[in-house]
């Protein structure tokens, strides 16, 4: 019988009719939920510098002290090669050169 209903239509009567009920939400309904996408904040758009305005997915869990804003977009390619190589791996910077020079990186 609920073919013929939305999924509104059904939560609705099961409610008035004292069945709790609710909808699990798919991710269409999750992204247009006024209570789910702008009160929880959870699709903040951040500036890409190569893709441009893009909306992320936040964190779920939220904390009073804790912002769990994304703070900065995902990085290009290789954006981050300087830090690996030389603070993870320990080469130093003639090191990381050589590799650029060779095109190994």
């Amino acid at each position: 019988w609920t073919l013929q209903y939305t999924v509104d239509e059904v939560s609705d009567m099961l409610n008035k009719a004292g069945i709790p009920g609710c909808p699990i939400n798919t991710v269409d309904r999750m992204v247009k939920d006024p209570h789910i996408a702008e009160a929880r904040n959870m699709f903040p758009e951040i500036d890409h510098p190569v893709a441009g305005k893009t909306k992320l997915t936040n964190n779920a869990i939220k904390f009073t002290a804790t912002s769990s804003e994304p703070e900065k977009p995902a990085p290009t390619l290789g954006q981050d090669n300087d830090i690996v190589y030389g603070e993870f791996l320990g080469l130093n910077k003639e090191e990381i050169a050589q590799l650029k020079a060779s095109a190994i990186i």
